[in-house]
C-alpha cells in the first residue's frame, strides 16, 4: 500500500508557563503529514501482520488559550517546522471480505523542535492504533 497520512492533536495541551511571557496562557498546536508505504505479510490469511513507516513533516506553534477547544485560538509567534519518522507494526484480522480490523504500535520520532520551552522528546514517543479498513480486498 502506498499513500499518505495526516495527523494532529485535537485536544488542548497547555504550553509551559512563561515561554512567551507577554502573551498569557498558551496552548501547543501540533500536526504532521507524510508518505506511508505499508507491506502486508500474507494478506489473504485470517490473521496476519504488516509494517509501515510514515516519513514527513509537521508544524508546532503556540496559540492563545482563549477558552474551550471549540473556540477559535489565535496563533502566536512563528511556526516551527519539524521532521517526523513514524515506523509501525500492526496485527490485522480479516473479519469479512470487505472489513479488516487492524491494531498496532508505532514510535513517532520528531526532530528539529526549536520552540522555547519545548524539545524533540516532548513530541516523540510510542503510540497505539486501532484501524478499521473498509473495501473490497
Amino acid at each position: 500500500m502506498l499513500g499518505g497520512g495526516g495527523y494532529g492533536v485535537v485536544t488542548e495541551i497547555d504550553a509551559p508557563k512563561g515561554v512567551l511571557p507577554l502573551e498569557g496562557p498558551l496552548d501547543i498546536k501540533f500536526g504532521y503529514v507524510g508518505f506511508e508505504a505499508e507491506y502486508i505479510f500474507d494478506p489473504n490469511s485470517l490473521a496476519h501482520f504488516s509494517i509501515y513507516p510514515l516519513i514527513g513533516g509537521g508544524t508546532i506553534n503556540f496559540a492563545k488559550d482563549v477558552g474551550p477547544v471549540t473556540e477559535s485560538n489565535q496563533t502566536i509567534g512563528e511556526s516551527d517546522f519539524v521532521f517526523v519518522l513514524e515506523p509501525a507494526v500492526n496485527a490485522e484480522l480479516n473479519v469479512t471480505t470487505w472489513l479488516r480490523l487492524n491494531g498496532g504500535a508505532s514510535y513517532r520520532l520528531v526532530t528539529g523542535v526549536s520552540q522555547p520551552g519545548l524539545s524533540d522528546s516532548d513530541f516523540s514517543g510510542v503510540a497505539a492504533t486501532l484501524i478499521f479498513k473498509f473495501g473490497n480486498f
